[in-house]
């Protein structure tokens, strides 16, 4: 009996204490292989240490299948994937998938590691890194780090993994293998607007006012970040640019029109902050970033909103980057009340007797140089009219709203077969109006109401 159990003790011993083998094709032999958007399955199954996936034909990674055909006694593979929607899978160990097949919602980040089921450390390491839509290869993740991005909805399009001895990976990491929000928000990132009532609002990523009567009249912005600031300048009526500002200091001293925000130092090698503004009489402009305009000038107009986002560098913004900033051009043509139709902007404007624009939409004008071109000159509102069909030799439109300014042939009207996206854009340029002012429903018909007959049109 004693006997028995030195030789039990002798086995217990070796088998928690002899090393592991190191990683070689005679003992390891997983594959995997990845399902990706309208294809399917790609095989065949492959080994650890190539590549998976597509890259420049803006394939979605959906799912992986892995296939444990040999490991080292005592060692399991273990993965999970971030899905589109869902977020963090459990984990799978060894044989299986992660991810999903038949729902159309992307991989966005993975996590692999290989574990010990006998308390012993793997002797080896496992790289693996990710291709993500529009940002391309992030760097290399290890032994269940996490690859890839979460609150960005960026697919995955491609997996690269290795397989190496423990401590001898040399992989070149001059790129960050996850990106997330979490690592902006603890920059601390906040920036406040000083009210004209006296009150300062604060935030960390947007303010607006809802009080037509309240101004914007000044800026500042920080960020804990050894190393870097954030920069500002705000332009403001009366005034222009106020010069840049960093660190808390005070930018404008009148309603702010237009602003700019940069980076700098070491952040600005990794991220690039966003920021869009609000008008009266329109809503949000679009985006723009690092240094750029966002506002407008010549029209008097104070912001009354403000968003600011920082991303990481080649993560697009979530929203339109068309046009953030414009100038009014009114003033260059007509005095007192009056349309203003800007072809380049594809914006209509209403002034007032006191040259106070109260009223801006986007548009969608005739092509020019053809003979689809909207007319430009001085012409005059004719009438206003409701439920009117529009003919030609190759249409027939159905318009809610109709304001002629030229005869029977031009006006200003709905246009249903138009997408909302379509508006304000340079879709002119190639798939135009037959010549007339084209706008959304909901915008024509408060322009229905404030327009006359008789009013001032001018188109350039």
């Amino acid at each position: 009996m004693k006997r028995a159990i030195q030789i039990l003790l002798v086995i217990l011993t070796l088998l928690f204490t002899a090393p592991i083998a190191f990683a070689t094709e005679s003992n390891i032999n997983v594959k995997y292989r990845a399902h990706v958007s309208n294809k399917g399955w790609l095989n065949p199954l492959v080994e650890l240490g190539k590549p998976i996936g597509t890259t420049g034909e803006n394939r979605s990674l959906e799912c992986i299948e892995f296939k444990t055909e040999n490991l080292p006694f005592g060692l399991k593979l273990k993965a999970r994937g971030y899905v589109t929607n869902k977020g963090w899978q459990d984990y799978i160990e060894n044989d299986g998938q992660i991810g999903t097949v038949g729902q159309k919602l992307p991989l966005e980040a993975i996590e692999l590691q290989f574990e010990s089921i006998v308390g012993v450390d793997p002797n080896y390491d496992i790289y693996y890194r990710v291709h993500s839509s529009k940002v391309g290869w992030l760097g290399w993740a290890k032994n269940g780090e996490t690859a890839g991005t979460t609150d960005f909805a960026l697919p995955i399009e491609s997996v690269e993994t290795m397989v190496v001895p423990a401590g001898t990976g040399n992989f070149n990491n001059s790129k960050e293998p996850y990106l997330s929000q979490d690592q902006i928000d603890d920059l601390n990132f906040e920036f406040n607007l000083e009210c004209s009532n006296g009150e300062t609002q604060s935030n960390n990523y947007s303010i607006v006012s809802f009080n037509n009567n309240i101004t914007f009249n000044g800026l500042s912005a920080q960020l804990d970040s050894p190393g870097s600031s954030i920069a500002y300048q705000a332009y403001c009526s009366n005034i222009g640019w106020s010069g840049w500002k960093q660190d808390g200091e005070i930018s404008g001293d009148n309603p702010i029109e237009a602003v700019q925000f940069e980076l700098r130092g070491k952040l600005a090698d990794k991220y690039e902050i966003y920021y869009q503004v609000s008008i009266p009489y329109y809503g949000w402009n679009d985006w723009t970033y690092n240094g750029r305009f966002a506002g407008t000038m010549k029209g008097k107009l104070p912001i009354n909103g403000l968003r600011v986002k920082i991303l990481p560098k080649k993560v697009p913004i979530q929203g339109n980057t068309y046009r953030a900033f414009f100038e009014v051009p009114n003033s260059q043509y007509f005095k007192g009340r009056g349309i203003m139709v800007s072809i380049p902007l594809q914006l209509v404007f209403l002034q007032d007797e006191n040259n106070k624009i109260i009223f801006i939409s986007d548009c969608t004008t005739g092509k020019p140089g053809t003979d689809k071109a909207s007319p430009t000159g001085k012409f005059k509102i004719i009438k206003k009219s409701r439920k009117e069909v529009l003919t030609g030799p190759d249409y027939e439109f159905h318009v809610d709203y109709w304001i002629p300014f030229d005869g029977i042939q031009y006006g200003f009207h709905d246009a249903n077969w138009r997408k909302d996206n379509e508006y304000g854009r340079n879709v002119y340029t190639y798939n135009g109006s037959h010549g007339c002012i084209n706008m959304r429903l909901r915008e024509i018909a408060l322009f229905n109401k404030l327009v006359n007959p008789g009013d001032l049109v001018v188109i350039h």
